[in-house]
């Protein structure tokens, strides 16, 4: 018999004070922080909740990077697979072709609204500023990249202001909530840049998308390459950070995954911020060949090693289970939550 049947079954404690103590008792405690962004939407609100809801249940959400119209690694080859849809789709905005067009952007932002619209959720990621939008051919030392007025810098907010915030500002006017990982990875492809300036770009970054673009529709997740400590060295601090999590490239996906290591540090330094595996794959030294890979190895390690996730994002081509041996099972294992059954707008704020 539990403390507060005990106390019913007193006929010495007032009846008053036993509503009390029962309501008071049932009030469920915060475990995830608010959005970083004091303006963030209301949908914002609910999507990070139920992110934080998922993460603290028997439940992981399925992901995929990439959306195309033929069966291969990707989201669509998910569905030709499985039968199932991921639950989050990720791609990017940049610019393509020698004449810089962005057209493709156009429909890429439309194939991010279909799937919102039909349940899933979206995440954009910005690792490829590096390669595409000629900051590192500019002058200056990456120590000023965070400061307005200096040549990489103005090539940053270029980059920023053609390719990306046109077409976030036309989601966030469709409704669309977006994942947003602008530095994923970092200390690899930005490596160039110190801890400290690190930190400020990524703050310069959230107040330049919230404040001056007045974009709200944002998560903003920090991923990194694995965790650890240089992970800690190199975060900006809590107020600017809504999740956290890393890549697994690891062949090993049993106990002895370095991974884990990372994870444990990650969840138990910031347990107010929701984790999520960023990225998931086998290896980072080259793409895995089709059908020497158990797809299974993913739910398995995150069962069995790093519980409180709220997602998993599978890496396209033959990083992806669709690719891969048993996608079907992963996919139909109880834990995994498909595009169908994510119901964010139950989830109270």
């Amino acid at each position: 018999m539990n403390v507060i049947s005990k106390k019913i079954l007193n006929p010495l404690i007032q009846p008053t004070l036993i509503i009390g103590f029962l309501f008071m008792a049932h009030q469920p405690t915060p475990a995830y922080d608010p959005p970083a962004d004091p303006n963030a939407t209301a949908d914002v609100k609910k999507v990070l909740a139920y992110l934080g809801h998922i993460a603290d249940q028997d439940k992981v959400l399925s992901g995929q990077f990439r959306h195309h119209y033929h069966a291969t690694g990707n989201c669509v080859g998910i569905f030709e697979q499985t039968g199932k849809w991921p639950a989050i789709l990720e791609h990017y905005f940049y610019c393509q072709g020698a004449d810089n067009s962005d057209a493709e952007n156009e429909k890429r932002r439309q194939l991010f609204l279909d799937y919102w619209n039909e349940g899933g959720l979206i995440s954009i990621w910005a690792k490829l500023i590096v390669r595409h939008s000629g900051v590192k051919e500019e002058p200056g030392p990456w120590s000023d990249i965070w400061q307005t007025g200096t040549p990489k810098n103005n090539k940053l907010l270029a980059h920023f202001e053609t390719y990306y915030v046109p077409h976030m500002k036309w989601l966030q006017e469709k409704g669309v909530v977006l994942i947003f990982k602008p530095y994923n990875e970092e200390l690899e492809y930005f490596k160039e840049i110190e801890d400290e300036d690190m930190k400020k770009l990524w703050i310069w970054t959230f107040e330049y998308f919230t404040q001056t673009q007045g974009l709200h529709n944002l998560i903003w997740f920090c991923a990194a390459n694995s965790g650890g400590d240089k992970f800690q060295d190199r975060y900006p601090g809590d107020a600017y950070v809504d999740m956290i999590g890393f890549s697994d490239y690891v062949t090993d996906k049993s106990a002895t995954n370095p991974r884990i290591a990372s994870y444990n540090t990650m969840t138990q330094n910031h347990p107010n911020k929701v984790f999520a595996v960023a990225e998931e794959g086998w290896t980072d030294t080259g793409q895995p060949e089709p059908n020497t890979q158990d797809a299974r190895e993913i739910i398995a390690l995150i069962k069995n090693h790093m519980p409180k996730s709220a997602y998993w994002l599978s890496w396209s081509g033959g990083w992806s289970p669709a690719m891969q041996k048993h996608s079907r099972e992963l996919y139909n294992d109880p834990w995994v939550i498909d595009r169908s059954e994510v119901n964010w707008k139950d989830t109270p704020e």
